[in-house]
C-alpha cells in the first residue's frame, strides 16, 4: 500500500499506511466504547433509562468489528514496492 495517498476513508498523512490509518481508527473506537460503557454505568446508577447509550454502544461495537476485518484485509493485501 503507498504510503501518504488517498484512502477510501479519507486522506492520511505522508508516511503513514492505510493499515496504520485504520489501527488508528481502531484505538479510537475502543476508547469510544469504553467511555459508553461508563455512560451506561452512570446512567443505570442514576436510574436513567439506557437504551439509547446502549444502542449507540451496538453501533460503536459494529464499527470496531467492521475496522478491525478492514484492517485484516489491509494485512493480507501484498506490499507494493515504492
Amino acid at each position: 500500500m503507498e504510503r501518504g495517498t488517498a484512502t477510501t476513508l479519507g486522506f492520511f498523512m505522508a508516511g503513514e499506511t492505510a493499515v496504520e490509518l485504520v489501527e488508528q481508527h481502531i484505538r479510537e473506537s475502543e476508547a469510544h466504547i469504553a467511555r459508553q460503557k461508563e455512560v451506561i454505568k452512570d446512567l443505570r446508577r442514576d436510574g436513567e433509562p439506557t437504551e439509547a447509550a446502549e444502542s449507540l454502544l451496538r453501533i460503536f461495537e459494529e464499527t470496531l468489528a467492521a475496522q478491525q476485518r478492514r484492517a485484516d484485509q489491509l494485512r493480507l493485501q501484498p506490499r507494493s514496492r515504492t
